[in-house]
């Protein structure tokens, strides 16, 4: 295997693992929001769900 190959296949699975690991986070977070709504009778709402991530990026 050439260097370039042995490179590109390191690159290809650490942009794997990222995805994945994002994916696990967003269905993580879903899954909590889920949760909550059923817990508290209430139907989803956006503005709740992710008011944390809007406050923090317009800071």
């Amino acid at each position: 295997m050439t260097v370039q190959r042995a490179y590109a296949v390191t690159v290809c699975s650490l942009v794997a693992m990222i995805a994945t690991t994002a994916l696990r986070h967003v269905s993580n977070r879903l899954v909590g929001i889920l949760h909550g709504c059923l817990a508290t009778h209430t139907t989803y709402d956006e503005a709740t769900a992710w008011s944390h991530h809007t406050a923090a990026s317009a800071a």
